[in-house]
This record gives structure tokens, C-alpha cells and sequence, in this order.
């Protein structure tokens, strides 16, 4: 009997926990080089193909009464990205645009049971301000796709099911109905309509004609607020706007990139605000004016999250791969409540870029990339 009621009490933990991520939906650490996931407008920006993978994982101290150590409250966020410029006839002008591909996947809840799904597909258009090229750039972006979410019940045995008179099953019946399920969907599925923007300064980069580059954006998450409910008559259990805002701005002095960036999200009466930045040095001692990353580069950076915690982040970057990992000392992101310590978050990203050989380099919109 108790084992029942510990699966019963297991369904409806998740289910509450569902509530819990609609309210705050997580966000990566190292958010530019998830770029997609935080803005559909970063399509915009990019010169040659790129391919980009993030994962982060975040356990907590405490676990569900009555579950095993596997069943501690899990938070794993992953994504893969694929964007494809929009290029000009001038081979070293700014793509008109870019389309976007991402995937992502949430497991959150005991044991990471509560599964979220996603595919999303966007294209971003730039706008060209004034007569100077890269001067000032506008970016806009409609990004929509299909989400659909998962809680594994099948293999749960209940009360319900049990006959004593069968012996052959121990008294197992799967043939038998459970009334707790009726009405109940296991993986419902719903589409997602965002929208982004980014307004950009020197978006080549140009540091010998302007001195620094800049960049602010917004987007808004779940316009068409579907509903995620998991019972099939339910219709309050629907997204919450996620409105996000970003910006940041780059200099350079001799070897040394700068970039300060902020972050601000804004859910169910609820705002988050994060705000840091990354130092890199180039190892040639090329000191260029232009962006080209072409030589190796080490950098380090740090954010803080505004009442919660520091996050500390190491990366090499190179003309055609960047790697960046992440130490997230949050212990109250996952349910904003200090009471459960949700412990530290890992996160790793990686970039891949195509890049021709006889151009040796990459240009890119964005020192992260």
C-alpha cells in the first residue's frame, strides 16, 4: 500500500512541479552562447554557418519523502542550434538575415521525471540604418515551433489494478482501468509563437572607426500562451508571457576584449535581473582594429544574479571552435524558495563554425562566437 501511495504522491509532486517551471522558466548561464534560446533575433547576426550545444545540470541536496537517491530533484536544461546566414552578393558585407534551428529539452521534478520537449524554427531579418554599412543595424525576428511535455506513468502499477484471485500475476491485472488516469494526458503537445529584436552598433565591429561596438535586444517568450495542462479539461494551466531584455557593449584594448552584458527577465510578477561580463585576451599579438578571429583566444568572465548568487565561467575560442564552461552558484533559481537548497548548476557550451580555408578566419557580430 505504501509503495502505491508513494507513486501516487510522485505523480502529483510532478504535476506541481509543472506549475513551479511555467512560473520560471530556466535560463541558461552563459545565455549569448545559447543565443537562440534567448533571443531568435542572434539568426542576424552571423556570417558563416554555425552549430551550437549547450548543457546544464543542477541537483539538489533534498530528495522526494519516500523516493530513492536517484529521485532527488533534478534541473538539466539542453539545446542544440543551427543557424544559416542569409548572405549578400558581397562576400564580406552582413548576411540580409538568418534562419535559426533549436531544439531543447527540460528535465525537472524527482529525478528529472518531468520531461519538456521543444523544436522551434525562426528566421531574423536586418535592417540597415542610414547610408554608412554597419553602422547601425536593426534586427527582427519571428520564431515558432511545437513543444510538448512528458510524465512517464505507464509503468506505474496502482491500487486499482490489483485482483487477488489472479495468481499467475501476483494479483497484477494491466488490463484493469485506473480511474485516477481518466481524462488524464501523458504528453500533451502545443505550439510556441516568440518574437525578438536587437538593435546593434557597429555590427562589423569596426574599432578603428568607432571605438566599440553595442548591442540591445528584447524578446517575448509564449505570445499565443498555450495551455500545458496534463488534464485533457483543464485550460488554466497556460504559459506565462516571458518577457526578457538584453544588452551589452565591447571594446578593445590592445589584446584585450571587454564586454560587459546584462540580462533582465521578467514571469508571473516575477523579475530576475543578471548582470557581468567576460575579459578575453588573444594570444597573437596581432592587435587588430577589425574583428577577425583568426588567432586563439582564453577568457574569463563573471556575473552576478541580483539576491542570489555569482556565476564564474572559463572559455577558449578559436577561428572555428569556442568552448565555455560555468559554475553557477544559485541555490534558489529552480523553485525561488531558500528553504530547499537546489545546490550548484554546471553548465558547458560549445560553438562550431564553418569556416572556408581560404579565408583562415571567421567574422563574427559577437566576441562570444
Amino acid at each position: 500500500m505504501m509503495k502505491w501511495l508513494k507513486h501516487i504522491a510522485f505523480v502529483l509532486l510532478c504535476c506541481s512541479m509543472m506549475h513551479v517551471a511555467d512560473a520560471q522558466q530556466v535560463q541558461f548561464s552563459q545565455y549569448y552562447s545559447a543565443s537562440l534560446h534567448l533571443n531568435p533575433a542572434f539568426a542576424g547576426i552571423y556570417l558563416t554557418p554555425s552549430f551550437h550545444v549547450g548543457y546544464r545540470r543542477q541537483v539538489s541536496g533534498v530528495q522526494a519523502v519516500g523516493t530513492v537517491q536517484e529521485d532527488r530533484f533534478i534541473n538539466d536544461l539542453s539545446q542544440a542550434s543551427l543557424i544559416l546566414p542569409v548572405k549578400q552578393k558581397d562576400t564580406y558585407g552582413m548576411p540580409y538575415g538568418g534562419f535559426g534551428v533549436l531544439v531543447y529539452n527540460n528535465g525537472a521534478g524527482p529525478g528529472g521525471g518531468l520531461k519538456t520537449d521543444g523544436i522551434m524554427v525562426n528566421y531574423a531579418h536586418n535592417f540597415q540604418i542610414g547610408p554608412v554599412r554597419g553602422k547601425e543595424t536593426v534586427i527582427v525576428s519571428v520564431q515558432g515551433g511545437l513543444e510538448q511535455r512528458r510524465l512517464g506513468v505507464e509503468d506505474l502499477r496502482w491500487g486499482s489494478q490489483f485482483n487477488q484471485f489472479l495468481a499467475s500475476t501476483r494479483g497484477y491485472d494491466r488490463d484493469r482501468a485506473v480511474l485516477f488516469l481518466d481524462g488524464f494526458s501523458q504528453s500533451p503537445a502545443y505550439p510556441i509563437v516568440n518574437i525578438g529584436a536587437m538593435y546593434y552598433w557597429n555590427i562589423e565591429r569596426n574599432f578603428h572607426t568607432y571605438r566599440y561596438s553595442a548591442f540591445s535586444g528584447f524578446a517575448i517568450n509564449n505570445i499565443n500562451q498555450p495551455s500545458t495542462s496534463f488534464l485533457e479539461v483543464d485550460d488554466n494551466g497556460r504559459l506565462d508571457l516571458l518577457f526578457k531584455y538584453h544588452g551589452g557593449f565591447e571594446f578593445r584594448f590592445r589584446n584585450f576584449d571587454f564586454l560587459p552584458t546584462i540580462l533582465g527577465t521578467y514571469e508571473n510578477k516575477i523579475f530576475r535581473f543578471n548582470a557581468g561580463g567576460t575579459i578575453a585576451y588573444d594570444l597573437q599579438d596581432t592587435r587588430r582594429f577589425v574583428s577577425s578571429n583568426s588567432g586563439m583566444k582564453i577568457a574569463l568572465g563573471v556575473w552576478h544574479k541580483w539576491k542570489d548568487s555569482f556565476i564564474f565561467y572559463a572559455g577558449f575560442r578559436s577561428a572555428f571552435l569556442n568552448l565555455g564552461i560555468s559554475y553557477d552558484l544559485s541555490t534558489t533559481e529552480f523553485l525561488n524558495n531558500e528553504l530547499l537548497d537546489f545546490g550548484p548548476a554546471t553548465e558547458i557550451t560549445l560553438q562550431y563554425f564553418v569556416v572556408k580555408k581560404k579565408r583562415k578566419a571567421r567574422t563574427s557580430a559577437n566576441p562570444l562566437f
